[in-house]
């Protein structure tokens, strides 16, 4: 019969040392301080991504929300052709009434 052999992290915990001071607590302890930096920096990356994202996103949005007002101007225009001509600045007119912080 053979003899049981211990391995040297039960030799570690019978002397009454730690999980975390022993060899291989020590081992795992690094490995998880490498992976807590890298999850760290990726997150970081993502974060930035995500920031460039939603900044590009808010300028497509203005964009078409000057694109949709000025859509609307003209269709008002043309809904309204007897009153509203447009060499005498309906569309202008229309443009200040829809966007009224720009008046100036």
């Amino acid at each position: 019969m053979k003899k049981p052999v211990l391995m040297q992290i039960q030799e570690e915990l019978n002397e009454g040392i730690k999980l975390g001071a022993t060899s291989a607590g020590a081992i795992i302890t690094e490995e998880l301080e490498r992976l807590q930096w890298r999850h760290k920096r990726e997150m970081d990356a993502v974060k930035a991504n995500d920031e460039a994202l939603r900044a590009r996103l808010a300028e497509e949005r203005q964009v078409l929300a000057q694109k949709k007002t000025g859509r609307d101007c003209r269709r008002q225009s043309m809904r309204h052709a007897r009153t509203w001509r447009w060499k005498e600045g309906g569309y202008r007119r229309c443009m200040r009434e829809l966007r009224p912080s720009e008046q100036n």
